[in-house]
């Protein structure tokens, strides 16, 4: 989780029959090839199949019926070797997909599976390629499926954790339980998350279901909600204040008491409704930004 996982995803190892745990021999990892960003204690880990002529399948957890579904797979070698190959062909209902994976040494390769459909009756599962001396090995794996939202969610300028996509399971490996988590264009609530410990334990929806929205906000009532006041007084708050400023929607800031240092960010002179803005008792320094000036805002 958070702080080795930017995006706090909860990675839990598994194992299935002919399946064994592997550890990196490597120290340290490259992830700056995989977009989304797998922390490096998730790729260190690994399952292998027990030799070449066994394969791994993903345990299934579909619905019944068809959906659109999206997969990230992460692949990096366990072990150095001049005498052999890893390669790893991947089967979906007994058809190949994709070229042969090699999972690259001290790095790592994420493949995607994309626009596809699946059910409960479909089949995943990875095996040696022809050329491959070793069995076939994988670090990680999230399983995401389309699904009808009971609502429109969290507007995504707000919470980026709100999306119509929801991470359904994962199979034999690192499982990522979030309920709502796909964009990684982090903004919003969720700047102020990784800006402050204290903030990333909440999680889920922040507004919905009414009226258990997260207890430091205010949100309007409407179909898509919006957050319309931040109520961090007295959180012990430490640092520098991250950008928020996608969150248009905001009428109230509340931050003071807190540690809160640096200097007071021009952006929160930028929210077009906002009426009440408390930065009292904190360690701001310098002078207050031109966007704040003139405003018809009470500032403390």
């Amino acid at each position: 989780r958070y702080p080795d996982d930017i995006f706090d995803r909860i990675w839990t190892p598994a194992v299935g029959i002919l399946l064994s745990e592997v550890k990196s021999e490597e120290s340290s990892f490259d992830i700056t090839t995989a977009e989304d960003h797998p922390p490096q204690a998730a790729l260190q880990n690994a399952i292998v199949s027990s030799s070449t002529l066994e394969y791994i399948q993903f345990i299934n957890r579909l619905p019944t019926e068809e959906n659109p579904v999206y997969i990230n797979a992460y692949f990096s070698e366990v072990m150095e070797s001049a005498f052999g190959k890893r390669s790893i062909q991947m089967n979906i209902d007994g058809k190949p997909f994709l070229s042969p994976i090699v999972p690259p040494l001290g790095s790592v390769k994420e493949v995607y599976i994309t626009n596809i459909t699946a059910s409960a009756n479909t089949t995943f599962i990875l095996q040696a390629s022809d050329s491959s001396t070793f069995p076939p090995i994988l670090n990680a794996l999230e399983v995401f499926t389309i699904s009808d939202a009971f609502n429109a969610g969290t507007d995504s300028r707000d919470d980026h954790l709100a999306t119509d996509v929801r991470l359904l399971n994962t199979p034999l490996t690192a499982q990522h339980y979030w309920d709502w988590c796909v964009d990684i264009n982090v903004e919003g609530l969720l700047e102020l998350k990784f800006a402050f410990e204290v903030l990333v334990d909440w999680s889920g929806d922040p507004c919905l279901p009414y009226p258990y929205n997260w207890d430091w906000i205010e949100c309007t009532s409407d179909a898509k909600p919006r957050v319309i006041a931040l109520y961090l007084s007295g959180y012990e708050l430490q640092g520098t204040l991250p950008d928020f400023s996608s969150m248009t929607a905001l009428e109230t800031i509340h931050l003071q008491n807190n540690t809160i240092e640096g200097p007071i960010p021009d952006f929160l002179g930028l929210f077009p409704n906002l009426k009440t803005l408390n930065l009292s008792y904190n360690r701001f320094n310098g002078s207050i930004p031109a966007s704040l000036v003139n405003k018809n805002i009470e500032i403390e």
